[in-house]
């Protein structure tokens, strides 16, 4: 018998024979990689650094990739920026219909801002005219005076 026994694993002696008739198949350098997988915990470990293996070529391949794609933009780009100043040139002339535009619209806000300071004036000269009239004559506060709701309809 085995010396691990396990009743939900009747045919453990044929595993272990297994295991041993493919070690001595196997070259020695192989014979103790087999042995790895034996354990769960050394097979875990064996395929945890497979996959790590592979995720750092898989993001270097990436990296790689994006490197390139960058470096092929910049080549791409850079007799637009080598340009840049003398199409930014181009721009800075304003046309004379732009200007013209300019200045009417500066006219027409200081028209209504002017107008709106009239307005001002005006409404802040009847208040003071109002106020001196209301001081003049004190309301009698009686209970037919107090407005109510239906009042608002």
């Amino acid at each position: 018998m085995a010396p691990y026994s396990n009743p939900l694993m009747p045919n453990l002696d044929q595993i272990e024979k297994m295991n041993q008739d493919l070690t001595r198949m196997m070259p020695k350098e192989m014979a103790s990689a087999v042995n790895l997988f034996v354990h769960p915990v050394a097979g875990a470990a064996a395929m945890s650094a497979l996959g790590l293996g592979l995720a750092n070529h898989a993001f270097g391949v990436w990296l790689g990739a994006f490197s390139g794609a960058a470096e092929a933009s910049q080549r791409l780009l850079q007799p637009i920026v080598d340009d840049f100043e003398a199409r930014v040139a181009q721009f800075e002339d304003p046309s004379p219909s732009s200007t013209k535009a300019r200045a009417t619209a500066k006219t027409m806000i200081a028209e209504a801002q002017s107008f709106a300071r009239e307005v001002t004036d005006i409404a802040a000269k009847e208040a003071a005219t109002a106020v001196p009239a209301a001081n003049a004559a004190p309301a009698t506060s009686g209970a037919g005076d107090a407005l109510m709701p239906d009042d608002f309809r």
